[in-house]
């Protein structure tokens, strides 16, 4: 009978796996004492002397290694994150209080103008305009006057209710 070349295969799996097996049973056996040699150590120190350890009586060889350094704990965590500098907000400008006195008022309630008193200076000034470079008003009301400082664009308020209501 004939044997085909595919069938082959299974065959020559067969007797490496008994080769295998047998190799492991003598392996197994052996009573003779093995010597057990250290590799250098880390940082280039000179290798361990070599130690003869005899087979244990159940025919296997047990070879007892060092505690792992507590370094190599953390050989395969990631390095924690770098630390991230926070921004500040800049610290905001300090207004500088309002120069205005406030005199009185004209016209109606639609279209009223206040009358302001700027050092020795007086204006007559309408919701929505500037006064110089550093003034905004902003609204009118019959309580207060809101301005804007323009350079750090911060809000103001002049209360005028106590002017009001005297005679």
């Amino acid at each position: 009978m004939r044997i085909r070349p595919t069938s082959r295969r299974p065959l020559l799996f067969a007797a490496a796996l008994l080769a295998t097996l047998a190799a492991t049973w003598w392996a197994s056996s052996l009573d003779e004492e093995a010597e057990v040699v250290s590799g250098p150590a880390r940082g280039g120190t000179p290798a361990a002397t070599p130690r003869r350890v005899s087979a244990p009586p159940g025919g296997m060889l047990a070879v007892r290694r060092a505690p792992w350094p507590e370094a190599g704990a953390t050989l395969m965590q990631s390095p924690p994150p770098p630390p991230v500098a926070v921004e500040m907000p800049p610290p905001e400008a300090e207004i500088p209080p309002l120069p205005f006195r406030f005199i009185g008022a004209l016209g109606e309630q639609g279209r009223r103008s206040v009358i302001l008193l700027e050092g020795k200076e007086v204006r007559i000034v309408r919701a929505g305009e500037r006064i110089d470079a550093n003034y905004r008003v902003d609204r009118i009301t019959p309580t207060r006057v809101e301005f804007t400082h323009l350079p750090t664009r911060q809000r103001q308020a002049l209360d005028i209710a106590d002017h009001e209501a005297q005679p």
